[in-house]
């Protein structure tokens, strides 16, 4: 998997967070706790997985998913429910940087992690681009960045912005017009947490969905 091509990384991960929760999500329950028009209060029950459990809670234009998951509120005019019922399990349309537009607090930013693999392979990308028209800039690079003496820190992005600074302010007379294109880099991942609850709350709808018509035709 390439750190750079962001989208293909999405697939990735997406398809991840489905075969995971195929092999763990076995054996759930689901216990409808109301069910009263757009008020609804659904729990979920995982003896298998390493999430335990997680509920599902709506009022009009909110759904707000929590537990062993995290706690994520979508927003949407409505009902909650309607954005995630995927007719015929159609697992392709999960969507997570759509769904992530909705997220009530924080917004999409709230669903992504910075990445410090991601963030290490576009200073590598810039420096071999750049290394075509710089001598010596490839070593000087990679000893400053991930030498055994690197005195520079990935593992955050202020730590990232901070280095690429560094080295650019240090070596700007050496290789004059060098610089990282950080405003064109994505160093962010989604949460797992969060693809995990994209995958999941699909069929929790359709849990839900299928336990209402059951209360619905023995009433």
């Amino acid at each position: 998997m390439s750190a750079m091509d962001p989208g293909e990384e999405l697939r990735r991960d997406v398809a991840a967070a489905r075969a995971r929760f195929a092999e763990e999500g076995g054996g759930a329950t689901t216990t409808v706790l109301r069910n009263d028009g757009p008020y609804r209060h659904v729990r979920f029950d995982f003896p298998r997985a390493s999430w335990r459990w997680c509920e599902v809670v709506t009022w009009p234009d909110v759904l707000v998913l929590r537990g062993d998951l995290g706690v994520w509120s979508f927003g949407r005019p409505g009902d909650g429910l309607e954005g995630f019922r995927l007719p015929g399990g159609e697992a392709g349309r999960v969507d997570p940087a759509r769904w992530a537009e909705r997220l009530v607090s924080g917004g999409p930013g709230a669903a992504l992690r910075y990445c410090a693999a991601r963030a290490a392979a576009y200073v590598r990308a810039a420096v071999t681009a750049g290394a075509e028209r710089h001598e010596g800039l490839a070593e000087e690079a990679e000893e400053f960045f991930f030498g055994a003496r690197a005195g520079t820190d990935l593992s955050t992005e202020k730590g990232l912005l901070e280095a690429v600074g560094r080295f650019e302010e240090r070596h700007a007379d050496v290789y004059e017009g060098f610089r990282f294109p950080v405003e064109t880099w994505e160093p962010h991942r989604y949460d797992p947490g969060f693809l995990l609850a994209c995958v999941m709350l699909p069929w929790a709808v359709a849990e839900y969905d299928a336990a209402a018509s059951a209360v619905s035709r023995v009433a």
